[in-house]
């Protein structure tokens, strides 16, 4: 069972799949999720190419880190696997864009693209990642996803207003970081043996969780201006709770060495805030 939700997880169906869920409830709140079914193709098998190239060239720099990690552990006993994976998300990720294709479109998919293979491309010097250059990288990964899995859907492909679809993304970003603050809990030692001090090595568990909170807050805030827009309170309740829950998620992160609680459990919040919104349409 375990070996079969490590494929599953290291293979980038997991996070892919999440992608396509927070695309998905985005469209859904519009109404607009079969027209766009391209998109919400695109945005996970992009984000799958994307996480499993992470994940090689990851493997490969873990050479200059004397730490064994039990997720490159993994992949370096699967690489060829997980390579073909990799190749496999990318044909599907330029399938779905022959059938997206629109200029106007690519060029707004541009900004977010752009941040995320920087985010994971060696392109700077000293064979340095944008994650390489300190604490920021959370807020790059919240920019990321919050531009291609709901402010670009939102303004571009549903037509809606730029104060709506900019307080979409910034739900989305508050949310993605919210998820992301327990990977960098898990890899404060890794990143302080490359050098790197990142955010929960920076502010400590205290201001962790003031940080949380006030993220919980934005979400709530945000995601209650989309669901009055749309009257879908239960698109505000999902979030919110789903929010909220993290606030003992990131304490118990501390605790954990496993890392399929956080590649796994974590990740697969993004797959239970669109359960939760779906359950409860219908009852509200």
């Amino acid at each position: 069972m375990r070996k079969g939700i490590e494929f599953w997880v290291y293979s980038g169906a997991h996070i892919g799949f999440g992608a396509a869920c927070l695309t998905f409830l985005t469209l859904e709140l519009t109404g607009h999720t079969s027209r766009h079914f391209y998109y919400i193709l695109f945005t996970g098998g992009a984000t799958a190419a994307l996480y499993t190239g992470h994940r090689l060239i990851g493997r490969a720099r873990m050479g200059e880190v004397k730490q064994p990690e039990s997720r490159f552990e993994f992949v370096a006993r699967y690489l060829n696997f997980i390579r073909l994976a990799c190749l496999a998300w990318m044909a599907l990720t330029l399938f779905a864009l022959v059938y997206l294709w629109d200029v106007n479109l690519m060029l707004w998919l541009l900004p977010g693209a752009i941040i995320a293979g920087l985010y994971v491309l060696p392109v700077f010097p000293g064979r340095r990642r944008l994650r390489d250059f300190g604490w920021g990288k959370i807020l790059l990964i919240g920019i990321s996803w919050g531009w291609l899995t709901a402010f670009v859907p939102l303004l571009i492909l549903s037509d809606s207003s730029v104060q709506l679809s900019l307080f979409h993304g910034i739900d989305r970003m508050a949310f993605v970081i919210l998820l992301t603050i327990p990977f960098d809990i898990r890899d404060m030692t890794i990143d302080r043996a490359s050098g790197l001090i990142n955010l929960p090595a920076r502010i400590g568990p205290v201001g962790i969780r003031q940080l949380a909170l006030r993220l919980c807050l934005i979400v709530a805030f945000c995601s209650g201006l989309t669901a009055f827009h749309y009257l879908q309170p239960s698109y505000v309740i999902a979030m919110t709770l789903i929010s909220l829950s993290m606030m003992f998620l990131i304490r118990k992160s501390y605790q954990q060495q496993d890392d399929l609680y956080f590649s796994g459990g974590i990740d697969g919040l993004m797959m239970a805030v669109l359960l939760l919104f779906l359950l409860l349409n219908v009852f509200l």
